[in-house]
């Protein structure tokens, strides 16, 4: 069977026929994820935009139209709402690393389809639940939580083995890109079906569409390209890229947080996600109270640097991937240089919010060129490089990282920090500058740790458990830009039991 499959490699190198893109089996899953995390982002954001009308503000100096066709309002307080917003991650930090493992040792497909559905479904009986009090609320989102919490480490090893390594920021950041434009539709939509036809409706609606999404990709999807049915002529171009599979699926813990490029990742994700779930969360209710946007207008309005965000993650993702081809810049290099604009552009940008003051036309362009220019770390520390690190294990890596991302100083304490910051003066511009100076030191801290440990090469424990000294010897040949032509093909050609590159 050996003999057969290289022959038939052999066979396919030497056509010539390139197929379109759109006929690649590969570019169909990345627009197949994407639509996913589209529904993923339109389910895990819309109640941002609805509690604005689940709870109208007591104070405001500005007179907006609150009144909800067929909707109750409820009295939660200021606390209560960050608690709501915030108990989500309560539920996704529990699924992270687990979904991870079981995505790399047993498929991402039904991971994936199983973890979205759940949330789809419990996102139809927000209402019921509601009505049923504070408590059933914080419920709901913690189980949406454990729902959703699986589905971005499971796309981070459904990548590890479908996406070559100088495509992987392309197939990667684009399909992850669903998750802005999910934002993108989910919030200027939910506004607009709050005023018509009430909040409830918008659950309803998404949820629905969620479900259809998940037949579509039980039906269409393939954990990697031995199992497609489905596949292009390019199966073992794939295949030839990405380390085969092993039989021991014992994953090298002590390897990976013995790792000084995983902790460079592990950090800047952390620091990456307060200032993202700090926009994610709070910016409806900033636009809101501080400038008077009616529930359908800041929707509208908070959507646009979402839409920055998905225009840069699609180019620069092109863009490195290019520079890769080229050999222009080493993997290495490619990481950090747009992980570093990824990450400082926005964190300088922010302080000039609050400078602004209430000129809105201002404040809601300096907050698209923040959140936009965030789009480059889908080059940089986002999914390419765990996949770098270790195609096998990638789902893993990405469990950790976005477990320790969305622990205390990030998805469900920065809800709660922020408004606890604005507290009832939630209209004052001076209120909101703490979350902005805040956000800004701990982006540049992030970025600087990044900018000192970051990899882009291919890890020896990949191939499983081996010495630390060795490891460490490894680290230390690879430090900084250095990058070894063919340091992949070396590392899966090699018998021996610990390899790394000389």
């Amino acid at each position: 069977m050996e003999e057969n499959l290289s022959e038939f490699i052999n066979s396919e190198q030497e056509e010539k026929y390139d197929p379109p893109i759109w006929k690649l089996k590969r570019y169909q899953n990345a627009f197949l994820v994407f639509w996913g995390f589209a529904a993923v982002y339109a389910l895990r954001v819309n109640l941002s935009v609805a509690i604005v009308q689940m709870v109208p503000p007591v104070k405001n100096s500005t007179k907006v139209d609150y009144s909800t066709p067929n909707d109750p309002t409820y009295d939660w307080t200021p606390d209560q709402q960050g608690v709501i917003l915030g108990s989500f991650f309560y539920g996704y930090i529990t699924t992270q690393v687990l979904g991870g493992y079981l995505a790399d040792r047993f498929g991402a497909k039904i991971l994936l389809g199983v973890g979205i559905g759940c949330t789809a479904f419990l996102t139809i009986i927000t209402r019921q639940m509601a009505d049923a009090g504070f408590a059933a609320m914080v419920a709901l989102r913690v189980l949406e939580g454990i729902g959703e919490g699986v589905t971005f480490p499971a796309a981070a090893s459904f990548w590890g083995k479908w996406a070559p390594p100088n495509e992987r920021a392309r197939l990667a950041g684009f399909s992850f890109s669903g998750a802005q434009f999910g934002t993108i539709i989910s919030m200027p939509l939910s506004g607009w079906l709050c005023q018509t036809v009430g909040w409830s409706a918008m659950f309803y609606i998404f949820g629905s569409i969620s479900l259809i999404w998940v037949v579509l990709w039980f039906w269409l999807a393939a954990n990697s390209p031995e199992e497609s049915k489905t596949i292009d002529a390019k199966r073992e171009f794939i295949i030839s890229q990405i380390p085969p599979p092993k039989e021991d699926h014992s994953v090298p813990w002590k390897n990976i947080f013995c790792c000084l490029p995983f902790w460079g990742i592990l950090l800047t994700h952390t620091c990456y996600n307060w200032t993202f779930y700090a926009f994610l969360t709070c910016l409806p209710k900033y636009l809101n109270n501080v400038h008077g946007f009616d529930i359908s207008s800041a929707g509208i309005i908070g959507a646009l640097p979402y839409i920055c965000m998905f225009l840069c993650i699609v180019v620069q993702g092109n863009l490195s991937d290019r520079l890769l081809e080229k050999k222009i810049m080493s993997r290495t290099a490619v990481r950090r240089v747009f992980n570093s604009i990824g990450t400082i552009l926005p964190a300088i940008v922010l302080p000039f919010i609050t400078v602004l003051g209430c000129n809105k036309d201002g404040v809601v362009a300096l907050i698209c060129i923040s959140v936009g220019f965030c789009g480059f770390v889908f080059s940089g520390y986002n999914t390419p490089n765990h996949g770098d690190l270790s195609p096998r294990f990638s789902g893993a890596l990405f469990g950790i990282t976005n477990t320790v991302g969305t622990i205390p100083v990030n998805g469900f304490l920065a809800p709660q920090v922020l408004l606890l910051i604005t507290g009832d003066n939630s209209s004052s511009v001076d209120a909101w500058s703490p979350v902005w100076y805040i956000s800004m030191a701990i982006n540049l801290f992030g970025s600087i740790c990044y900018m000192l440990t970051a990899s882009g090469n291919l890890q020896p424990w990949d191939k499983g458990p081996m010495l630390l000294k060795d490891q460490w010897e490894f680290e230390k040949k690879l430090f900084c830009f250095k990058e070894v032509e063919d340091d992949r093909e070396e590392i899966l050609d090699s018998g021996e039991e610990n390899p790394y590159f000389e």
